[in-house]
């Protein structure tokens, strides 16, 4: 069974921290709505976790790990050297992302990856913290 594990971009602090729980209200997960989010020890109170979070930003991990051995979470950057003989090379940093219409984690030009390609894939940072290493560079 895969561990499921969540942390959040703290708006206001502009900081990343741990979850350690996440309380639903009511009855139904399916209906993304949060009551609150423990995090560190604090609590940061949402409305509506789908629509519009006010305090924080919900990131869960993908169960993946890069080449260092180190997590990859949903919006983290990846930097990606593969020169793989059998695929064209991708080199170049990507976002990680959740692909709803294909129900699986996009970590490379819009796609999942091979499990070779991990191997290439190396966390640099996260769109929260680092939003400039996407950035491209005018000519």
């Amino acid at each position: 069974m895969r561990e499921i594990k969540f942390r959040a971009w703290i708006k206001d602090k502009k900081v990343i921290q741990n979850v350690f729980i996440v309380e639903w209200a009511g009855t139904q997960v399916s209906s993304g709505f949060i009551k609150h989010i423990n995090v560190d020890n604090n609590r940061y109170y949402s409305k509506d976790y789908t629509g519009g979070e006010e305090n924080y930003i919900l990131m869960q991990w993908t169960g993946l790990k890069d080449k260092n051995g180190k997590d990859i979470w949903e919006g983290d950057i990846l930097y990606i050297d593969w020169r793989d003989s059998r695929y064209p090379p991708h080199i170049n940093k990507y976002p990680v992302t959740w692909n709803t219409k294909n129900a699986c984690w996009d970590l490379h030009e819009g796609g999942s990856p091979q499990n070779d390609a991990l191997k290439y894939m190396e966390v640099i940072g996260n769109i929260y913290e680092n939003p400039e290493l996407l950035e491209k560079k005018n000519k």
